[in-house]
């Protein structure tokens, strides 16, 4: 054990998590003769790494052509990526090359025909940068930053923890002291940015998010809003994420969804008019309420129901 952790730059730990890994592979049908078998008990007592029915390990990889044209296009596409720069001496390009020629020509040709272009809005593509650059130096960032959630432009000083592409945007991750907690900036919503003298300070015993489930985060904070969509408003249980959906007789859905931001809600309600009603929480659905009669007091259309 120590001797692979010390190969693999790893703590011993992590080795065991990541033998841990090993037991759920193995050839398709994944029932247990077809799975590798790994003694982690072995390998926590002793340090033992002991690992059985792994033949096809030992077997040299074979691709397909499509496999291999799709592998060698995808990694045209990393190198296209800003974030692909700063990797050291073309690492990707070199293993690019190699792929090209295990695979041969036709492969070759065939991924030739795929044109890899990323277009990044120049101005995006300068605050990524000048993030890039706070963070290298430690230093902390203010934004002008318009809430995707709100409809709302806030001024915040954050100190830089690192950048991120999820679902194709860039995102900035950071500690952001008019919230008090880490939060996660798309890069295309910040309108100004200006990077203070003032050295970052992340708080004692905070770390980054795991994003292995996306950027939507929950929480127990989050306020459990419940709708009632007509047949037209089906929309939104595709377009946001939802707990819950039931059908409604005549074909609407009864949606159950979270957020940080119940004034989104609001918003979102006075959109589709008479096709939703905020079934709850109360208080929002009288915010609804109250935010329509102010509406309609303007046209002098009288009260709201």
């Amino acid at each position: 054990m120590p001797e692979v952790a010390e190969h693999f730059g790893l703590s011993e730990k992590q080795v065991v998590a990541d033998l841990s890994l090993l037991w759920m592979c193995g050839l398709p049908g994944y029932t247990p003769g077809d799975l590798i078998d790994v003694d982690l008990d072995a390998a926590r007592q002793t340090g033992e790494i002991i690992i059985g029915n792994a033949d096809t390990l030992a077997q040299p990889l074979r691709l397909t052509a499509d496999e291999a044209a799709s592998l060698v296009v995808g990694l045209s596409l990393l190198e296209a990526l800003p974030e692909a720069e700063g990797l050291e001496g073309g690492a990707l390009k070199r293993v690019g090359e190699k792929l090209r020629a295990a695979a041969g020509s036709a492969v070759a040709s065939l991924a030739d025909a795929v044109q890899v272009r990323v277009e990044v809005d120049e101005q995006v593509a300068d605050t990524q940068r000048r993030c890039a650059e706070a963070l290298d130096s430690g230093q902390r960032l203010r934004l002008r930053y318009l809430s995707g959630y709100l409809d709302q432009v806030t001024e915040r000083d954050v100190d830089p923890m690192g950048l991120v592409v999820q679902d194709g945007y860039p995102f900035l991750e950071g500690y952001c002291h008019l919230r008090g907690d880490v939060r996660l900036f798309r890069l295309d919503r910040v309108l100004e940015l200006a990077v203070l003298s003032e050295a970052a300070r992340v708080p004692e015993g905070v770390g980054r998010r795991d994003l292995s489930t996306g950027v939507l985060q929950r929480s127990e904070r989050d306020t459990v809003v419940t709708l009632d969509l007509d047949p037209s408003a089906r929309w939104v249980t595709e377009d946001y994420v939802c707990d819950s959906v039931a059908e409604l007789p005549g074909g609407g859905v009864r949606a159950t969804l979270r957020t940080p931001a119940p004034a989104w809600v609001v918003r979102l309600a006075l959109g589709l008019g008479s096709a939703c009603r905020v079934a709850a929480p109360a208080e929002v659905a009288e915010e609804v309420r109250a935010e329509a009669a102010r509406a309609l007091a303007h046209y002098g259309a009288g009260a709201v129901r």
